[in-house]
């Protein structure tokens, strides 16, 4: 039977799973990735577009494949001359093959930047003589792909524009940077908009580290058996009312005292000192604050939150965690994982507060909804933060039989995080205990006021921290 509409996406694997959801009026291919890109400098002049008369001076054309000036110097036309790459041919023949004796072709690219791009770029290069349509979804799921059918849109030449600019940043600046830096680095030293700022950056933060002048000081903590052999650390902070110095910011940039007068630094004599004369000595509860606490869960996860948590919880790069997720979105697991936004959609609302009440209990449902404010302006609010896929969430145990280790951490993660942010806060009590005792030490008979602090909290409600614990979070409970 042939198919009545040709389907095109950007991978293979996405291409297989979205197959299987629709039917044999369907076809459905894969562009891997992107099919076109600027013209290489060297080839500039071997291309059908150049043109002597018009082109001999245009230097931009030359260094980068982009004509700034176009016919006159005037126009400011910056336009990039886009060719085929060498490992797209292959696949642009498929696709015209494929498009020959459909009705529909439906563009089904990521709904980004780059995919919106990719999209363009397929009409420019196939030139359909069908009808086109831009197809947009957030999660490979066979409710999510049959709605993206039903409304679609025309592709967003904004997008497009905001695509090229970035490439054509990259191309200018790229090319001007990797020259210099091969030439002073060597190799395959390379530069861009964004790692060249970057390098800076870290190269100025290594010349503040060479500049640091260090300064020595010790501190001392005591462990301190109470009633019932229950043991705490405490932490000296003074003696004689007299602040111990503690840390850097004691200090200015020149490993000097930034009140000299007013503390006390502690050496690895005195600090020896002061220990052994504190051996089997008692210390009184001079003060108690306490204070309820609430805390609230974090949102879904971004991109780069999603990242930073990965690399925390499982090690590894933040390429392997992209990867993973690649291959969980694709395989219809998790929601497309390039995103800068923390929304989540009523569905996916409502499929985290039934797992909730499933996997925690209702009291761990609050009574309205959460919802997160996007950190940033340019946050591309059409996605979703990335979360497991589909009307209700799989719980990580039904997929240990489809999943391998990592990708099964990585949705485990993805799932805890999701319900976590629909969850309730946490609750309880810090409570702050200032001990002190006197003691003779530094060979002195004169007995001196030492002052101890401890801190702790009780938790009275875990709230979302039934399910969820981000490996930032190192507090201590006593």
């Amino acid at each position: 039977m042939v198919p009545k509409a040709l389907v095109i996406v950007e991978s293979p694997a996405k291409a297989k799973t979205i197959k299987r959801y629709l039917g044999s009026d369907y076809s459905v291919e894969a562009s891997v990735g992107h099919i076109r890109d600027i013209i290489q400098p060297k080839n500039v002049k071997t291309d059908t577009r150049y043109n002597l008369t018009i082109h001999e001076n245009n230097s931009e054309l030359h260094s980068y494949g982009i004509d700034v000036s176009g016919v006159s110097p005037s126009e400011n036309t910056w336009e990039p001359w886009y060719v085929a790459s060498e490992n797209s041919k292959k696949t642009i023949t498929q696709l015209r093959k494929a498009l020959k004796n459909v009705e529909l072709l439906y563009l089904a690219t990521d709904e980004d930047r780059e995919g919106e791009a990719i999209a363009w770029h397929l009409v420019e290069v196939l030139k359909p003589k069908v009808p086109f349509y831009r197809m947009v979804f957030h999660e490979i799921t066979e409710k999510a792909i049959i709605g993206a059918l039903e409304e679609t849109r025309d592709i967003d030449m904004d997008l497009v524009a905001a695509q090229e600019a970035r490439r054509i940043m990259d191309r200018m600046s790229g090319f001007g940077w990797s020259g210099v830096m091969r030439q002073v680095i060597g190799g395959g030293a390379s530069g861009g908009p964004v790692q060249s700022p970057t390098t800076r950056r870290l190269v100025e933060r290594e010349r503040e580290r060479i500049r640091f002048i260090s300064a020595d000081y010790c501190s001392l903590s005591a462990s301190v058996v109470a009633k019932k052999d229950v043991m705490f650390n405490t932490k000296l902070i003074e003696i004689n009312n007299q602040k111990v110095v503690s840390g850097k910011n004691d200090f200015d940039e020149n490993g000097e005292l930034k009140k000299s007068n007013e503390v006390v630094v502690l050496d690895e004599s005195r600090s020896n000192s002061l220990r052994e004369a504190l051996k089997s000595k008692t210390l009184s509860v001079s003060s108690i604050e306490q204070s309820p606490y609430q805390r609230k869960p974090k949102p879904p996860f971004t991109t780069s939150t999603f990242q930073q948590e990965v690399i925390n919880k499982l090690g590894g790069s933040a390429s392997a965690a992209m990867g993973i997720a690649q291959s969980l979105y694709q395989n219809g697991y998790i929601t497309y994982h390039r995103t800068d936004s923390t929304a989540l959609s009523d569905q996916a609302i409502e499929a985290a507060r039934a797992s909730i009440e499933n996997e925690c209990g209702i009291e761990y449902l609050p009574r309205e909804v959460r919802t997160y404010e996007n950190k940033t302006s340019s946050a591309q609010l059409a996605h979703e933060a990335i979360r497991p896929a589909g009307e209700t969430f799989r719980h990580p145990n039904e997929l240990k039989g489809d999943l391998n280790k990592d990708q099964l951490r990585v949705y485990e993660i993805i799932w805890k995080r999701t319900l976590a942010s629909q969850m309730t806060d946490e609750k309880g009590e810090t409570a702050r205990m200032l001990l002190s005792g006197a003691v003779s030490f530094d060979d002195s008979s004169k007995s001196q006021t030492l002052t101890f602090s401890a801190s702790g909290r009780v938790i009275t409600h875990p709230g979302f921290r039934y399910i969820y614990e981000e490996t930032s979070e190192n507090d201590e409970e006593t």
